[in-house]
């Protein structure tokens, strides 16, 4: 049931009166989610009757697949011609295994858009073909899919066929016949002989190559019965509603729906569909609706605002009577459909549309109230519209609002989603309100706004939608004025008309070649009503797969190198939005392509079209050595691919494949607060789900996201140190320093520049700046400093950093005193470098004891020192102060000794154990001097200061904790959460270094000693399960599931977090600081080599002495830390690879060393044999194999030995005690999959000489020239 009722008038019956209560009971919650019926796979009685079911085919069903062709392939090659399993399972467009209950196959089928199999008929022109050769126009593009290939168990065939015929088109509920295409010579095979009849070929036409069978729908789905609702269907209907709603006949009586029934009238009315002559839905409808208050919520411009010209109303101007035409014309069926707009929210204000007075203007919309069908007739929800449209004559449009914490039900497939509007369109002002992540103009953040105070989603369908039959073509010239005409005002228009104007020239044989786009034109009734373009331009599929983890979803070798393009621009009619996937599968077919690219441009508006595509992941870079890269690069030309700079977008793809799979939309309102590691970790975790398209993220951050710009080039100081530039460049061509120069807070090292561009999370999450500033649990508002709006949430994530206290520590008054700063601020690059252009700096600077201070101990602190000697300060004009006690910041005694002699020779003064008191202002507001106090708080001391930067040891921010504390939310000392990061409010969680688990987990952990991303990632996989149930099995919860751990009193298991923790800065004097190490809280160095838990250090001094690395091995020789201070550059990504892997990985790294053959660790690493150690997919490897290993019950039993041991605390046996208990089938099987691993990966790892690898294949082909020669002489 799918009640609405907030857009009903005040004036509507009472029975639409207790609709919008039982809407605001949110019955509709009970409804099983869309998920879980995809889950199941259309499973019908019929199935369960028979034992046979059906589901989507996987790769794993291959071998199952072959074991049922088995001899009769060549049968099946007459029958189909010539097949590839493997090629149809990653091609078609639909793909259905039947199994029995245990699991075992017992048939498959594999549906395409086209004739696949039948090389005589051309994949772009069967429609035009089959109408030619056969007749029946109603066989089209849009309407029919061909079975290309079918096999079964002898035993099982006629249920096997008739379950996948029924559940295809349950899948696929715009398909109305299923067409088959046999050889001439072949016969119809049963059991298709009781789905398929022959279409015979038209006399006079050309024999055709193949003979046609078609299976209409209606053997097995028929067209349900849709008639006006009476009393009397009020007993059959209450099974259906009841099964979805257990609360509606409780809540409102026994004749609810009677009365429903019974209140129709000129305005309200109501539709039964009936099946087997038993009625299986219901459909609720009303005209009563404030469309007016709907368009101070929505952006309804593209639908005309809902409404439509009083006929007895004084004329409008011209542009309007063109409006109220086009919008005639259309309801009529005639040709002109209205102004096309834009589908990806592209489109400029339109001025023409606002300036026409609607003030008179009537609703042109109705609205469906109440909905209910039988799940086994949801596929012919499609039935209704027609008749409900036929009821209200005079109206265009059909309207749905539905909350965002309910899922999607199918009958929305065919609407169109409506952007809410952002504060600055209009509205109340109260909230911030906006349209899903689809696109928009006007927002905050680059996407679209993500929610509304309405509390619902609007979606619209528009009568012209229901018999509109698109076409897809390439584009002609006499398409050039209607997609002018249909881009109008989107930023790219131009470039759209041109592609279209250049294909339009290609397809007339004007001699240009082939442009470099490709248009393709949508048409209806005659009428351009979308235009998309696609290129083969730029296309370096190597690359890519470099760059990006699409190996994960696409298998390339069953994909022409021809077979890939770009989508550049997609722009439909919002009528016909519903239909989007339906004009990809056409560029698919008509382009001859299976694998569509679609790259996310930083200076271009997110189209909706990217809600149908696949988000990518970018894959983790290996920092080569010059050397390596300069092979590398070699290696990925002899490949095919390029040599010029990777990618720097966020990449989206679709397949053939996945047409058929359309995403399942969520909108429940998701409000992210903090814009660090944590969040961005989240926020990739659930936008890298590929069948979810979350609609409503929003994320509240005083300073945004990172933007992940390129960092401007630093020149050298000639200070006699080396320049920030040299010292942090990483290693390798492309890449960019994971630690910025000049930068004044210390790198987390979770995410690269490079990394941030390429996941574009501004693009597709609605950012807010702003503080905040309280939370309304009661409402589930999030309230913002300094703005009226508040953002509604029904899930909140706070993931704040932890901030510098010290300035707000201080009086109100020095506070507000200017030049001095907290390194915490977002801003503090730009605010610092614009008060060292200000005269108060030009002159206070001059003065001879007049000092820019730096207070704190941290690592941001040493940081900011370097930072100001990179904008000029001269050293001797700075001073570092460290607080009382306080602790060095590294991790490393050699390395704290080391930054304190450099201070010293730079001239840079410290002072020690001295707290900041007070700030003070000259006459013109500036500062003027610091008041230091001594660890006693008794002796005061007043310097001279000119500008102030204080990095003190973070902490929560005063704002973050009123609003906990004044929630209630449990606080002690941090915010406290369990073991699935929730706060005492289900529906706030909570990350990050804000937080720490319950008291009853191991005595309660802060999560600021755990990676920010790995936290991230948890996070998500813990909130995943509650907003999309398929993810429950894949994800797990994040306890047990995610590792295990210390359980609770719930007897809930903390996550397990294995990811290194890192930290890095550029240091005074050009030195860079980079400490990695596994997660564990703390622990000071003398105590740490004094627990027993460190087997030794190997320490390396190198670079004439300026250069320092220490791995720090533990007793289980594991590598446990690394840290590094020197003037050379670092690899710092790779280094934090080797973290958790035995020593041995390292070459034997601890017996190199003894030997003397190390005296450079980071050189020593290097060497071309270590690349594959820091691959990103090296950790995937090691898992997979310690798997297949311990399946073998003798490795199995020495695991066991071992766990039971180190349990035990009992002396383990020896390295070559263990090596001689293994098998030599087990090292065969380690050699084996590391060969398999090498070959895999041969795009990033072609130093290794495996049979596949470049050179190999070289010397392989200069080998077989030399013999035929040799053959020859």
């Amino acid at each position: 049931m799918k009640p609405l009722g907030h857009i009903v008038s005040l004036t509507s019956s009472t029975i639409t009166r207790r609709l919008l209560d039982v809407e605001n009971a949110r019955i509709v919650e009970r409804i099983e989610p869309m998920a879980c019926r995809r889950a199941r796979a259309a499973v019908t009685p019929a199935m369960a009757a028979t034992g046979v079911f059906v589901r989507r085919s996987e790769f794993d069903d291959h071998p199952a697949i072959l074991a049922l062709i088995g001899d009769e392939a060549h049968i099946l090659n007459k029958r189909f011609g010539r097949f590839d399993v493997t090629n149809m399972i990653e091609n078609a467009t639909l793909g259905i295994t039947a199994v029995d209950g245990e699991g075992k196959v017992l048939g498959y089928a594999a549906f395409f858009d086209y004739p696949a199999l039948t090389p005589s008929v051309d994949p772009t022109t069967w429609p035009e073909w089959l109408e030619e050769t056969h007749g029946h126009p109603e066989f089209t593009s849009q309407n029919s899919l061909w079975l290309a290939f079918f096999i079964a168990d002898h035993l099982y065939e006629a249920e096997v066929s008739e379950n996948i015929l029924r559940t295809a088109f349950t899948t696929l509920p715009e398909i109305d016949v299923f067409l088959l295409a046999l050889p001439v010579d072949q016969r119809l095979f049963p059991p298709m002989r009781q789905s398929f009849e022959y279409v015979p070929h038209l006399d006079g036409s050309a024999e055709p190559p193949c003979k046609v069978h078609a299976c209409p729908r209606g053997l097995y789905i028929p067209n349900l019965l849709v008639r006006a609702a009476r009393v009397e269907d009020h007993d059959d209907l209450v099974p259906v509603f009841n099964q979805q709603s257990e609360v509606l006949q409780a809540r409102y009586g026994e004749f609810f729906l009677a009365e429903v029934i019974s209140a129709q009238d000129a305005k309200s009315q109501a539709l039964v569909a009936e099946a087997d002559g038993h009625a299986v839905g219901l459909l609720a409808l009303t005209s009563e609706i404030d469309v007016r208050m709907l368009d101070d919520y929505f952006e309804l411009e593209p639908f005309d605002g809902l409404l439509r010209p009083d006929p007895d109303a004084p004329a409008q101007p011209a542009r309007a009577r063109a409006r109220a035409g086009a919008s005639a014309r259309a309801r009529e069926g005639g040709e002109d459909l209205g102004e096309a707009g834009d589908g990806g929210g592209e489109a400029d204000a339109d001025d023409a549309f606002v300036s026409i007075d609607r003030s008179s203007w009537l609703p042109n919309a109705f609205a469906i109230t109440l909905f209910c069908l039988d799940e086994s007739a949801e596929s012919r929800a499609i039935d209704l519209l027609r008749p409900a449209f036929a009821l209200f004559p005079g109206l265009e449009y059909c309207i749905v609002t539905l909350p965002h914490v309910t899922a999607e039900f199918g009958l929305l497939s065919l609407f169109t989603m409506v952007h809410a509007r952002s504060p600055a369109d209009g509205g109340d002002g109260g909230d911030n309100r906006g349209g899903d992540n689809r696109g928009g103009d006007g927002d905050d953040g680059g996407a679209g706004a993500s929610s509304s105070s309405f509390g619902h989603v609007l979606y619209v369908f528009h009568r012209a939608a229901l018999g509109g039959q698109l076409t897809v073509r390439e584009a002609r010239s006499a398409d050039v004025a209607g997609a002018r005409a249909l881009c109008e005002g989107l930023h790219d228009s131009a470039a759209i008309v041109e592609a279209v104007e250049a294909t339009s020239r290609l397809v007339i044989g004007g001699g240009y070649g082939r442009p470099p786009s490709v248009a393709f034109v949508v048409e209806c009734q005659a009428q351009v009503v979308g235009v998309a373009t696609v290129t083969e331009q730029g296309v370096d599929v190597e690359s890519l797969k470099r760059h990006y983890s699409l190996e994960d979803y696409i298998l390339f070798s069953e994909h022409d190198s021809s077979a890939h393009a770009q989508l550049e621009h997609f722009v439909i009619n919002p009528v016909f939005h519903s239909s989007s996937r339906f004009v990809l599968k056409e560029v698919f077919r008509r382009a001859r392509k299976s694998v569509l690219y679609l790259q996310l441009r930083h200076d271009a508006p997110l189209p909706d079209i990217a809600a149908q595509f696949v988000e990518v992941r970018p894959r983790r870079q290996i920092q080569l050595p010059q050397h390596l890269a300069r092979a590398a690069r070699a290696d990925a030309l002899a490949l095919g691919g390029s040599d010029g700079a990777p990618p720097d977008s966020a990449l989206l793809f679709l397949t053939r494949k996945l047409i058929s799979e359309p995403k399942i939309q969520n909108n429940v309102r998701i409000v992210v607060v903090g814009g660090r590691d944590t969040s961005i970790a989240f926020l990739e975790t659930l936008l890298a789900v590929p069948y979810l398209h979350f609609s409503s993220i929003t994320l509240v951050a005083p300073y945004g996201l990172p933007d992940g710009t390129a960092l401007p080039a630093q020149p050298a100081r000639d200070d006699g140190g080396k320049g920030v530039g040299s010292g942090s460049a990483a290693l390798g061509t492309h890449d960019e320093p994971a630690i910025a120069p000049g930068a004044f807070s210390a790198a987390s090292l979770c995410y690269t520049r490079r990394e941030l561009r390429q996941l574009g999370l501004d693009a597709r999450v609605t950012v807010i700046r702003a503080h905040l500033a309280d939370i309304d649990r009661s409402r589930k508002l999030v309230e913002l400093a300094g703005r009226a709006e508040r953002v509604p949430y029904d899930v909140l994530l706070l993931a704040p950093p932890l901030h510098d206290q010290t300035l707000a520590g201080l009086s109100e008054a020095s506070r507000a005193v200017g030049g001095a700063f907290s390194v915490s601020g977002g801003q503090v690059e730009r605010d610092v470098d614009h008060f060292l252009r200000s005269t108060a700096w030009a002159r206070r600077s001059a003065l001879p004891d007049c000092a820019a201070f730096v207070y704190g101990a941290t690592l941001s602190a040493y940081c900011s020192l370097n930072a100001l000697l990179e904008r000029g300060v001269d050293a001797d004009k700075l001073c570092i102060v460290l607080p009382p006690g306080a602790p060095t910041p590294f991790a490393d005694p050699r390395v704290d000794a080391r930054v304190r002699e450099t201070l010293d020779r730079l001239g840079i003064a410290v002072l020690e154990d001295l707290a900041l008191r007070d700030v003070r202002a000259g006459i013109d507001g500036s500062i003027s001097s610091v008041v230091l106090v001594d660890a006693h708080g008794e002796h005061e001391r007043e310097l001279p200061c000119a500008l102030l930067l204080t990095a003190d040891v973070p902490d929560v921010d005063d704002a973050i904790f009123r609003a906990c504390n004044s929630n209630s939310l449990v606080y002690d000392g941090r915010l406290v959460i369990d073991a699935r990061f929730r706060t005492s409010d289900p529906s706030i969680y909570a990350a990050g270094p804000l937080t720490k688990f319950a008291r009853r987990y191991r005595g309660g952990i802060n999560l600021e000693h755990y990676d920010k991303r790995d936290v991230g990632v948890k996070v998500a996989h813990s909130l995943l399960p509650l907003l999309d149930p398929l993810s429950a099995g894949a994800l797990g919860a994040a306890g047990g599931a995610a590792g295990g751990g210390a359980a609770g009193a719930a007897g809930d298991a903390l996550p397990t977090f294995s990811q290194p923790r890192g930290e890095g800065a550029m240091l005074p004097g050009g030195l860079l600081y980079m400490h990695v190490q596994r997660p564990a809280k703390p622990i000071p160095y003398d105590e740490l080599m004094r627990s027993g838990s460190v087997g030794r250090e190997l320490t390396t001094v190198s670079n004439g002495g300026s250069d320092y690395c220490c791995f720090r091995i533990d007793k289980y020789e594991l590598i446990d830390a690394i840290t590094y201070l020197g003037e050379s550059p670092l690899e710092v990504s790779n280094m934090k690879q080797l973290i958790g892997i035995p020593q041995m990985y390292c070459n034997r790294l601890i017996s190199r060393y003894n030997e003397g053959l190390v005296p450079d660790l980071p050189q020593f690493l290097r060497d071309s044999w270590a690349v594959c150690l820091f691959h990103d997919r090296f950790a995937d490897f090691r898992t997979a194999l310690k798997g297949e290993l311990l399946e073998e019950d003798a490795f199995a039993a020495i695991a066991a030995d071992l766990q039971e041991r180190l349990e035990m605390e009992i002396e383990l046996p020896s390295r070559e005690e263990l090596r001689a208990a293994v098998q030599a089938s087990s090292r065969q099987l380690v050699e084996k999959r590391l060969v398999e691993y090498l070959q895999t990966n041969q795009n990033q790892l072609s130093m290794y000489l495996v049979p596949s690898a470049p050179v190999m294949r070289q010397m392989e082909d200069k080998d077989l020239i030399n013999g035929m020669q040799a053959v020859a002489s």
